[in-house]
């Protein structure tokens, strides 16, 4: 569960995930399958990186979920709106 309390808090992952962004030429994976809940804050921040990769990555996103976990299907899902190219695998 990760109810961090807006942008200032997740200012560190978000910034994480910014730096793998600078990386050239490579493939990212980010496994959320364990994870129950993301507030809306975490979710934006989520947005946030996929639009910042749609202008800087040249490699992979790869996203993988949980169908287990009701609130993954759906917002992973609207993810890809921002990122066509974001691939999603569900375990």
């Amino acid at each position: 569960i990760l109810r961090l309390s807006g942008a200032t808090e997740y200012a560190v992952i978000a910034e994480m995930l910014a730096e793998l962004l600078t990386y050239e030429n490579r493939d990212i994976t980010i496994n959320i399958s364990q994870l129950e809940f993301l507030n809306s804050s975490g979710i934006a921040m989520l947005s946030r990186f996929m639009i910042n990769a749609r202008k800087k990555s040249d490699g992979a996103i790869i996203i993988i979920g949980s169908s287990a976990v009701p609130w993954q299907s759906k917002s992973l899902q609207n993810l890809k709106r921002l990122l066509p190219a974001l691939e999603l695998s569900f375990s």
